[in-house]
């Protein structure tokens, strides 16, 4: 049940110039919807470049670039520690998993030569490469073989994002279990079904509605007189289902970041204020959307944590879902720490509102 986006501020005075300096930042918001206490626990980790205490292809993992990221924290599968669900590396490239049943791969018990696990696939484009570009050439290039690992199902798709703000997804739902790379020129991801499908879906339910920030007149809607703001959105799809927030993100960010009438996004902190408000769209409580029946549900989705991540300057925010207060780590901060081993970090979860007068 996940929710991925881009948001890109831009200087529309160097833009018109036709520069390629245009963009002030490129900031990536995310959000986590699972039930597993596992995936509710993940920590941040930070992976430092050089050699890492797991494998892939035919030699221990090494990486060119430091990494933080959010793992999944079991206790009873300890190698899960170092593998990341969420990340981005200090090049400002980003990579995380979401949710896609009927991905098919190929299924392997060992591992092979330039074969990588589909559990480690975020851990790999992270520490390997630099640009959506350069991930591309690799998948394509046949050079790579991505498996699943037996008793590992994992069915996922990857949304990538670099910090000069290009977008691509990477899925795996052919019967060969090859690799599909589509650019993503929205900027938004969610679960099933594929992205070409979700794109369709979007391109025929606006053409459905004709969204609008704007009230229709009496004239467009003599019968209807609107009694409050929103009557242009009438009918834009707020249910939790992966197609309705994929039609849902996708609308409210091209409104919400319309430069030509006047809401422009023109810092990093415009556009991570803005994730946080798109992340709140789509944020689901304890409860809501349940597995099973009423007779056997064991449990529900919500949102575990999300993450808002500054692809132009190195930072990256996690909140939990048991505290509103996003808390925040930079690569300048890690740096400065020069670490040479895997950092874990559990993110707290115990408060509530910070005070605005303190008493003695």
């Amino acid at each position: 049940m996940c929710t991925n986006f881009v948001i890109t501020a831009i200087d529309l005075d160097t833009q018109k110039s036709n520069s390629n300096s245009s963009i002030n930042a490129v900031i990536v918001g995310r959000t986590m919807e699972f039930g597993e206490q596992s995936v509710a626990d993940g920590q941040i980790v930070i992976l430092p470049k050089g050699d890492q205490p797991y494998s892939y292809g035919s030699t221990n993992a090494h990486h060119q670039y430091d990494i933080v990221g959010v793992n999944i924290k079991d206790d009873k599968a300890p190698v899960l520690a170092n593998c990341l669900s969420d990340g981005m590396n200090e090049q400002g490239l980003t990579c995380g998993s979401l949710w896609l049943p009927g991905s098919e791969y190929i299924t392997s018990s060992n591992f092979k030569e330039n074969g990588i696990p589909v559990y480690l696939f975020n851990n790999w484009v992270l520490g390997n490469f630099s640009s959506t570009e350069k991930v591309k050439q690799a998948i394509t290039s046949g050079d790579y073989h991505f498996y699943e690992v037996d008793g590992y199902p994992l069915p996922l798709h990857f949304p990538i994002t670099d910090s000069a703000g290009k977008s691509i997804v990477v899925e795996f739902t052919s019967s060969d279990g090859l690799p599909s790379v589509y650019d993503n020129h929205v900027g938004v991801l969610t679960n099933a079904p594929t992205f070409p499908e979700q794109l369709a879906n979007l391109n025929h339910m606006a053409r459905l509605h004709k969204f609008s920030p704007y009230n229709p007149s009496q004239v467009q809607c003599p019968i209807l007189s609107p009694q409050g703001e929103g009557y242009g959105l009438s009918g834009l799809p707020g249910d939790p289902i992966p197609a309705s927030r994929f039609v849902k993100t996708a609308v409210l960010k091209q409104f919400a970041t319309d430069a030509q009438a006047g809401y422009h996004i023109k810092t990093a902190k415009d556009a991570k204020t803005l994730a946080y408000h798109l992340i709140n769209s789509v944020d689901l409580a304890k409860g809501v959307t349940r597995y099973g029946d009423a007779q056997s549900s064991t449990g529900s989705d919500y949102t575990q944590w999300i993450v808002v991540k500054d692809l132009t300057h190195g930072e990256y925010q996690i909140r939990k879902y048991d505290s509103p207060i996003p808390y925040t780590i930079s690569f300048d901060a890690i740096k400065q720490q020069n670490f040479t081993q895997a950092q874990y970090i559990d993110v707290p979860n115990n408060i509530e509102a910070l005070p605005l007068i303190t008493s003695e």
